[in-house]
C-alpha cells in the first residue's frame, strides 16, 4: 500500500505503511527485509525534503543489511547515505560513499559502474562536484545497461542526464 501511495504521488500517506512493515520485519527479525523497508523509508523521506529523517533511515537501512550480511543491500544502502550526503552539501563524505558503494557493485556483481537509479545519483553528484569525465563515463555505461533491460523510465532518466552534461 505504501508503494502505491507513493506511485500516485501521495507521499505522506504512504509513511505509515512502510513503518509498519518494517517494524514487523524487524518483530520477524528479518534483517535484510526490514533494511529494504528502511531503504524505501529514506527514499521516501528525501523527496518529502525531510532530510533529518532520511539520514536516520538509511543509517537504519545500512545497520539492518550488514546484519543480515547482505552485500546488495549493504551496497543500496550506502547509496541511500551518499545522496542523503550529497543533498544536505556534504560533498566530500558523499563521494566517498559512492565510491564505497561503487566498489562493492565491483567486487559482488561484476559491474564497473553504479547502475539504475544508483548510477544515476551518482552521475547528478559527479556533475556537481565537477567530474563531468566520470560522470558521462558512468552515465554511458548506465544507458547501456538499462537499455539491454528495457527499463524505459531509467533510459529517459540518463538521457536527461546526459543532456544536463552536454549543457554543462
Amino acid at each position: 500500500i505504501g508503494f502505491c501511495l507513493m506511485n500516485l504521488g501521495r507521499l505522506r500517506e504512504s509513511v505509515p505503511f512502510y513503518e509498519r512493515a518494517a517494524t514487523g520485519y524487524l518483530e520477524d527479525k528479518n534483517w535484510g527485509y526490514a533494511s529494504m523497508e528502511y531503504q524505501n523509508l529514506a527514499d521516501l523521506h528525501a523527496q518529502l525534503g525531510a532530510l533529518d529523517k532520511n539520514a536516520d533511515a538509511a543509517r537504519q537501512a545500512l545497520d539492518l543489511s550488514r546484519k543480515a550480511e547482505d552485500k546488495d543491500r549493504e551496497r543500496r544502502s550506502i547509496i541511500y547515505q551518499a545522496w542523503t550526503l550529497h543533498l544536505v552539501g556534504n560533498t566530500e563524505l558523499a563521494s566517498k560513499k559512492f565510491s564505497e558503494a561503487e566498489d562493492i557493485e565491483k567486487k559482488e556483481n561484476s559491474v564497473q559502474f553504479l547502475t539504475r537509479n544508483s548510477g544515476i545519483g551518482h552521475a547528478i553528484h559527479l556533475l556537481k562536484v565537477g567530474d563531468t569525465d566520470y560522470a558521462r563515463r558512468v552515465t554511458e555505461f548506465n544507458l547501456q545497461y538499462c537499455e539491454r533491460s528495457h527499463w524505459h523510465f531509467l533510459v529517459s532518466m540518463c538521457h536527461r542526464v546526459l543532456g544536463d552534461l552536454d549543457f554543462d
